[in-house]
């Protein structure tokens, strides 16, 4: 599998390759070193639209490095970054970032570390954030707190249509908040999953 200094020298060949669309490196070694190459490489990369980084062992570092990325990309849609080892704080980064990313559609962080902090920096940035439509945040473990602040969310921002939930910590009374507050906007049932 490719490991950080493997990743390294990936990362210089894509930042050299301006038609490079998609990234997809999961089931790899790629730790903090190798994501923060990676992302510093392709920060400026504008056919880049899709990076695939899942069962790595990317964590607060590397999603900070990404979180950095997302601040001045403005052609990537889809970042996915499951069964990594990201917690609250790498959560948080990847958060603030959102709020000045106006092109990222997609966020796939489900099964990592984050808790009820990172739920509530996505919360907060998605009052703003008009442009992410798939938020994945399963198999974490955000509890009561993390799973109310998200239903207040959801009244306000209209854009996202699927948000991934099932296999946290927060209870039926928040499970219920949730849904009732997904289903009051008129999105799908199906849209969310808890």
């Amino acid at each position: 599998g490719v490991s950080d200094d493997n990743a390294m020298r990936l990362a210089a060949m894509v930042g050299r390759n301006p038609c490079t669309r998609m990234l997809w490196l999961g089931r790899n070694r790629i730790g903090d070193h190798g994501a923060s190459a990676i992302a510093e490489a392709v920060c400026t990369l504008c056919s880049l639209q899709e990076i695939k980084l899942w069962d790595n062992r990317i964590g607060d570092r590397g999603a900070h490095a990404f979180g950095e990325m997302l601040r001045v990309t403005s052609c990537l849609h889809t970042l996915v970054l499951f069964g990594n080892r990201i917690s609250d704080l790498g959560a948080e980064s990847l958060a603030l970032a959102l709020a000045a990313n106006g092109s990222l559609r997609k966020l796939g962080l489900s099964v990592n570390n984050i808790g009820d902090k990172g739920a509530l920096a996505f919360a907060q940035t998605l009052r703003v954030n008009g442009a992410l439509r798939e938020l994945n945040l399963a198999y974490n473990q955000i509890g009561d707190q993390g799973a109310r602040a998200l239903a207040d969310m959801v009244g306000t921002n209209r854009a996202l249509t699927e948000l991934g939930l099932w296999d946290n910590s927060f209870s039926n009374e928040s499970e219920e908040m949730l849904h009732l507050a997904w289903v009051s906007t008129g999105r799908k049932e199906s849209g969310l999953t808890i």
